[in-house]
């Protein structure tokens, strides 16, 4: 089982979701978090690791211009660890990532091929190592949900999660079963409010979005009982992911 929680508090330029939670079935008993901390002019993106009760030492991740937020990560059946994230710079919002395949974090790169702006990266690798990132991106019409996936290194086109429409569509959560099933989970406002939204991927296209009485991500019962270590002063923007 692998679960995966967030905390996102209030900011201006991003939709801020509830605690989410994941699951999946490939890893260890050990847990990753990943969150954004103010270096006193902008944000940066730490990680730290635990293993047998005891969390290791912050890592930076981050040390650019950007203002960095909302990390996502999860670790591939080869323990390769991916981080995406959201950069804000003069330009727009970007989804950028890191890997780490030992002890050494790679320098940030940009997703290719998505919308100049895109938030709420939510990533989950499935039991092949194919990577898949669901996100929210901007036209500069409104919100839509799009997946993308790294498969061998190489980054496919972007899908577009439901059918195109005029309304916004926030905050996607993804999940990968052990049977590989393949779901996005998000808010769309239809019908004159927001609604829990669900769609499948077939393999080759996504089937019509469905509706639901609730998402993965309230399952969560007491966000309070997650150990959280004290060097991580900004509860804000946390995620931790727990492999067993």
């Amino acid at each position: 089982m692998r679960l995966a929680i967030i905390v996102l508090a209030t900011c201006v330029f991003l939709f801020q979701p509830e605690p989410r939670v994941a699951a999946s079935t490939h890893g260890t008993v050990s847990m990753d978090m990943v969150w954004a901390a103010s270096d006193g002019l902008r944000r940066e993106i730490f990680f730290s690791t635990r293993q047998g009760g005891t969390w290791s030492q912050p890592v930076q991740i981050t040390y650019d211009n950007a203002d960095n937020v909302a990390p996502s990560i999860d670790t591939s059946p080869d323990g390769t660890k991916f981080v995406v994230w959201t950069a804000i710079d003069e330009t727009g919002q970007h989804i950028r990532y890191a890997t780490c395949s030992g002890s050494k974090w790679s320098a940030p790169s940009t997703v290719p091929g998505v919308p100049n702006n895109s938030t709420g990266a939510f990533i989950s690798v499935d039991k092949d190592g194919i990577v898949w990132i669901a996100f929210a991106g901007n036209d500069d019409g409104d919100d839509d949900i799009y997946t993308i996936r790294m498969a061998d290194k190489k980054w496919s086109k972007i899908s577009l999660v439901h059918a195109d429409n005029d309304a916004p569509d926030i905050d996607p959560f993804l999940e990968v079963s052990a049977e590989k099933t393949l779901q996005v989970f998000w808010e769309g406002f239809r019908e004159g409010q927001y609604l829990k939204l669900l769609a499948s991927w077939t393999g080759q296209s996504w089937l019509p979005e469905e509706r639901q009485a609730e998402s993965p991500k309230e399952q969560i019962d007491d966000i309070e009982a997650i150990e959280i270590p004290v060097f991580v002063e900004d509860k804000s923007m946390l995620f931790t992911r727990s492999y067993q």
